[in-house]
């Protein structure tokens, strides 16, 4: 016990020296003061995460019906003036955990939402996270289990969290993981290259074949929203394009409900008036049959959406433009060209197994949920028990799954 306090006490200085605070805030008001200093910490994180930037967190409040409350936890450096942000910590709080009595904290995510990782300061990457550590074990925080759910695993925030719960000594563990394919641009390589390595050649003759096909329909041209560009007409494109197939039939499509299409449009404007879009089009006779969105952050990029005109589906028009966006990726890269389309990865944000991008993209991201105590004796012994508890269930419910298998219809 004696050691524990000796530790705490030696941490708690360590986040002292740094003069970092922590403050958490709720409303929409509260956080427009903080904004720049919000995108500033966005531009130098330790790791990139444009889902947490606040160009997407603040449409998400304002417009998605469903979006859970958000708690915006803030680690401020009180060294300058005014404080800068060294982490920003979207939060959504529960009374329970897998169905546990236990007062919770998670990692604040909606529909749209396809990373979680917080933004920390590079500079004070180990002290934020000490700060926010002993933020989860006080009063305010209200938390006794904290699950950091759709976080990088193999990266360096990931790295710098295991050593601040190891010197703070808390009770961890990683509840899932699952790799999700990533497009790794290698500017070494030329996109021939890369697809040459990637893809067999009687996929690659099959595609050919496709774009062939679909070029004797009409002019095929491939197109992307250039820098400065009204992007109107392209977002306007895009929601039609999306709502005209089976999204749109299951009402899914961003413009299927006033909410989502103004948080779609309000979030696409604002990347595009930053330079943070990627907005690619296959075009048959000028009329768009499939479109990608893509948000680049500071050092990479994340594909967001992509629709397609279903009545052209036997030509695969998907696939097509995804060929192109890693013809645009790597040749871009491999010229020297500081564009929107030009990052050194792109994450797909893709459910594993995907059948159409694991067939494309060569690289894969291990995401991941880490569960941890926050505070309290009661936080410990569910953090200590869960991993049991939750192996136990899976063999349960494998058992069940066999045995409803293995019964006669």
């Amino acid at each position: 016990m004696l050691d524990a306090l000796n530790t705490l006490n030696a941490n708690m200085s360590r986040v002292s020296e740094a003069r970092l605070s922590a403050r958490l805030i709720t409303t929409i008001d509260e956080m427009r003061p903080y904004v720049q200093r919000w995108e500033t910490l966005a531009g130098m994180a330790l790791e990139p995460n444009v889902f947490y930037e606040p160009w997407q967190v603040l449409p998400a409040l304002q417009y998605l019906e469903d979006c859970p409350r958000l708690e915006l936890l803030l680690v401020l450096n009180e060294a300058t003036e005014p404080p800068s942000l060294c982490g920003v910590f979207p939060l959504e709080r529960s009374t329970a955990y897998r169905g546990l009595p236990v007062t919770s904290l998670r990692m604040w995510q909606h529909k749209y939402l396809f990373l979680c990782t917080p933004l920390i300061s590079r500079a004070h990457a180990n002290a934020t996270l000490h700060c926010f550590l002993i933020w989860l074990a006080s009063a305010q925080a209200r938390c006794e289990v904290m699950s950091l759910q759709s976080v990088r695993a193999d990266g360096p925030f990931a790295d710098a969290l295991k050593h601040a719960l190891q010197d703070l000594k808390r009770p961890h563990f990683e509840e899932q993981h699952h790799a999700r394919a990533m497009l790794e641009v290698d500017a070494s390589l030329d996109s021939r290259a890369y697809m040459d390595a990637a893809i067999s050649k009687k996929k690659t003759k099959e595609y050919r074949r496709l774009a062939q096909r679909l070029s004797e329909q009409g002019e095929m041209t491939f197109d992307r929203l250039q820098v400065g560009a009204n992007a109107q007409s392209w977002i306007d494109e895009f929601l039609g394009l999306e709502a005209s197939g089976w999204k749109g039939r299951e009402r899914s499509a961003f413009a299927s409900t006033e909410s989502d299409r103004s948080y779609f449009t309000d979030i696409v404007t604002q990347a595009h008036a930053r330079g943070r879009l990627a907005l690619l089009a296959l075009r048959l006779d000028g009329v768009a049959v499939a479109m990608k969105c893509n948000f680049v952050g500071s050092d990479g990029a994340w594909s967001f959406k992509i629709g397609f005109e279903e009545s052209f589906a036997k030509y695969s028009p998907g696939v097509l433009l995804e060929l192109e966006n890693i013809r645009v990726a790597f040749d871009e890269r491999s010229e020297g060209h500081a564009t929107s389309a030009s990052f050194p990865w792109m994450d797909s944000c893709a459910k594993p197994g995907h059948p159409m991008i694991d067939h494309l993209w060569r690289g894969a991201r291990v995401i991941e949920t880490r569960v941890l105590a926050a505070g309290g004796w009661r936080g410990r012994r569910v953090v200590s028990w869960l991993p049991t508890l939750l192996k136990l269930k899976r063999q349960l419910q494998g058992r069940r799954t066999k045995k409803t298998e293995e019964t006669p219809s």
